[in-house]
């Protein structure tokens, strides 16, 4: 079966910011819907997380000017990390059922995608991707198909979740900021 680790490793290299002076895990791009980002959680889509009082208690001592001091700030904060964790196991890989998919990086794609553009939208991309109705319920023929995915149903995952965020540019071109991360997170898997 697909581990949630590997699957969790890459999600954060996609989350977060490396620079030549250090890993950056808070955002706040005026474009971004979700708004104000922690490691990859939005404080928009999860404002009752309990660690957004820890992340203001931190901004609120550190500010916001130098993003690597509070990032590493918020890196060695257990209370935030497990929690962030605990989060993205429980409400995206569990969910989307990533643990009965044998094939790794098929799995990788669809959690992956639930983080980024919610786990309905990766459900419908993985349905598509394995030839089955693409209805955004995982029920026993989802679950099926996703037992048996593998190399060319990751390719096809692929070219659909591509072809979903070139229709978000369409359908707002503000998004199109993000259009290169986007389509470099799709390839990654």
């Amino acid at each position: 079966m697909a581990n949630f680790k590997i699957s969790y490793e890459l999600l954060k290299e996609w989350e977060n910011l490396k620079t030549k002076k250090g890993l950056i895990v808070y955002s706040n791009i005026p474009q971004d819907k979700g708004g104000e980002t922690v490691l990859g959680v939005a404080r928009k889509k999860n404002p009752n997380l309990s660690i957004w009082q820890e992340v203001d208690k931190l901004k609120k001592e550190y500010g916001t000017h130098d993003l690597i001091l509070l990032s590493n700030k918020i890196l060695e904060n257990e209370n935030i990390t497990k929690v962030v964790e605990y989060f993205f196991e429980n409400n995206y890989w569990k969910k989307l059922k990533c643990n009965i998919v044998k094939h790794q990086d098929f799995a990788s794609n669809l959690f992956l995608l639930g983080v980024n553009a919610g786990p309905k939208i990766a459900i419908m991309v993985g349905q598509r991707a394995c030839n089955i109705i693409a209805d955004g319920i995982i029920g026993k023929q989802t679950i099926a198909s996703w037992k048996t995915a593998g190399d060319n149903e990751c390719k096809k995952f692929t070219t659909i979740e591509i072809e979903h965020y070139k229709s978000l540019i369409v359908k707002d071109k503000s998004q199109e900021v993000f259009w290169r991360g986007w389509l470099n997170r799709a390839n990654a898997v």
